[in-house]
């Protein structure tokens, strides 16, 4: 079938954290990560999530502390220990307000795609998602947004997608669904009978069967094999 739909998570793949608000307490208390600190902790929270979505029952939540895990490894390669930074630094990040960097080469992707796909959204958020993607002046690419904050589920629950699917009145073999996390999003997906691609800016799953891009430059070459799959 050809691909007629594209949803979007927005955390790590669509936008990224203003690092001057997410990290103003480290940086308040004399400390700046490097990129490559920061992708090392993007790099464990997300194994360790992976891991924990492995094993059913060895956690509560679906994601698994991972704000805590992502922070305390950060903290610990700048020799930081301090327990008041760290919870300032977790509640930061699950702001979706925060999340104001777009990924390069986005609007101008959203633009296009517009033109040959519905698109849409599915994001575990704060159920602020649609005002944060409305101030950015993003909102207006997307047919749906389904945030787990408004629907009251959260990837990879199978609800969360077939709630998107049907806001599009879209078949699931006809949708894409582009993330960032394996066990949430490629499985998630996976699950609703959907396609799936994992855009990988760290380089979490280097050397991992399923297809996944480094960023956007390389999404056009990986839509059309998915296509043709």
């Amino acid at each position: 079938m050809a691909l007629r739909n594209i949803f979007f998570d927005i955390g790590f793949t669509l936008l990224f954290q203003n690092t001057a608000i997410t990290l103003a307490p480290l940086k308040a208390a004399g400390f700046s990560p490097t990129q490559q600190q920061l992708y090392a902790a993007e790099k464990f929270a997300k194994t360790r999530l992976d891991a924990a979505h492995a094993k059913p029952g060895s956690g509560t939540g679906v994601d698994f502390a991972f704000w805590e895990n992502y922070h305390r490894h950060l903290m610990q390669s700048l020799g930081v220990q301090d327990d008041v930074i760290l919870g300032e630094l977790i509640l930061l990040s699950r702001t979706s307000g925060n999340w104001m960097v777009p990924a390069p080469g986005i609007p101008a992707l959203l633009e296009l795609l517009r033109e040959g796909y519905k698109l849409g959204v599915i994001s575990n958020a704060d159920g602020k998602l649609k005002q944060s993607l409305q101030r950015l002046d993003l909102e207006k690419y997307f047919v749906s947004i389904t945030d787990s904050g408004v629907v009251g589920q959260e990837k990879p629950s199978l609800t969360i997608f077939q709630s998107a699917l049907e806001s599009l009145g879209a078949d699931p073999h006809e949708s894409l669904y582009v993330g960032d996390i394996y066990s949430l999003d490629y499985n998630g997906a996976r699950n609703a009978s959907m396609n799936a691609l994992l855009i990988d800016v760290a380089d979490v799953y280097e050397g991992s069967p399923f297809i996944r891009i480094r960023d956007f430059t390389e999404f056009h070459a990986a839509l059309e094999k998915i296509a043709a799959d």
